[in-house]
């Protein structure tokens, strides 16, 4: 009886985690507690992970690299930001950690979407 029920959440995953990201967006970013940014990370998380309805290894590979990317991309510009903030080149620095994980599922799910709707675009000619 209960397998039915988890489909239906599966099912319902993505249009519930971009909702997620639609209201975390405006909340991150007027308020400054640091627990605003939750909802906000919790929507990008669960649209990284949201499955469809048939999942092949292109699109799990397609994620996997994606993610390395944006690991690679954000950790990169993260370490830029610190030196540059140290020598009094930029006001702003990401000291929480929320900000970092933002910015991997953030540039993870840019670069995944970006190139699975590009791979299905230049299939179609």
């Amino acid at each position: 009886m209960a397998k039915p029920l988890v489909r239906k959440i599966f099912f319902y995953q993505k249009p519930i985690a971009v909702m997620m990201v639609a209201i975390g967006i405006p909340l991150a970013l007027t308020n400054n507690d640091s627990d605003s940014t939750r909802l906000l990370l919790s929507g990008l998380f669960f649209l990284f992970l949201a499955w469809d309805k048939i999942m092949d290894e292109r699109q799990l590979s397609l994620k996997a690299t994606s993610m390395y990317a944006a690991m690679f991309f954000s950790y990169t510009f993260q370490t830029v930001a610190s030196e540059l903030f140290k020598h009094h080149l930029i006001i702003y620095t990401m000291n929480d950690i929320n900000h970092f994980m933002i910015l991997v599922f953030a540039l993870a799910n840019g670069i995944y979407y970006f190139r699975y709707y590009l791979s299905y675009s230049t299939k179609d000619e």
